[in-house]
């Protein structure tokens, strides 16, 4: 199966379903449209979980200094609230 994956021109008699689905995405213009979509959208939400772990990791590192969550989000010049956003992107994506 993972042949197919790696061929350009795809016609497996053992895997038709999966041979169309991936000639589709491969070279019909809005199936590829659709998995340029598809990929944009996978590395924005990427991005924005880095971001978040970097965020978190930084205040959670700050805080160890000061002994207070508030006074690391100040010194990381961040509100509590973008903190907590951040926290619970980050939880939000380990449950999924």
């Amino acid at each position: 199966m993972i042949y197919c994956f790696l061929q350009k021109e795809i016609d497996n008699d053992k895997f038709p379903e999966l041979s169309d689905r991936l000639s589709y995405f491969k070279n019909d213009g809005k199936g590829v449209d659709s998995m340029c979509d598809i990929i944009k959208d996978y590395a924005k939400e990427y991005a924005e979980e880095e971001k978040a772990e970097m965020l978190v990791e930084i205040i959670e590192n700050i805080a160890k200094s000061t002994g207070s969550i508030d006074e690391a989000c100040e010194m990381a010049k961040k509100s509590r609230k973008q903190y907590e956003a951040a926290k619970a992107l980050l939880e939000k994506t380990l449950t999924v």
